[in-house]
């Protein structure tokens, strides 16, 4: 199983924490990935186990791919997955989600990990 963690810090509330989103590089050095970042967004009410996702590979994605998958999550209530290449890809994608999903919420790598969420666990 992979750990990962958000680091909490001291006198910020839970919109100012940093998140990890490096994927443990004793996995990804399979494929071929020294370093390789995930970012996981999930609709409001979505429980541990099988559910439809919309997956991205940030930066090989368009711009009109990206805004694609982000509406049909919306519209259908789907989970929200991007590989990225840098935790810099991660965190812009991730601002750009959490404007665009309202009804969804960021999931930290451990909760995805323990609910066998694909790539996370």
């Amino acid at each position: 199983m992979i750990h990962f963690t958000k680091i909490e810090q001291p006198g910020t509330d839970q919109a100012e924490a940093r998140w990890h989103t490096r994927l443990d590089p004793r996995h990804t050095r399979a494929f071929g990935c020294d370093e390789c970042h995930a970012v996981i967004f999930a609709p409001g009410g979505d429980r541990d186990g099988p559910n439809s996702a919309a997956c991205l590979q940030i930066p090989e994605a368009s711009d009109s791919e990206i805004a694609h998958a982000l509406r049909w999550a919306s519209e259908y209530r789907t989970r929200v997955l991007a590989i990225c290449d840098t935790s810099q890809q991660a965190e812009a994608f991730a601002a750009l989600a959490a404007k665009e999903l309202p009804g969804h919420r960021r999931v930290p790598l451990e909760t995805a990990s323990v609910g066998k969420w694909g790539p996370a666990s």
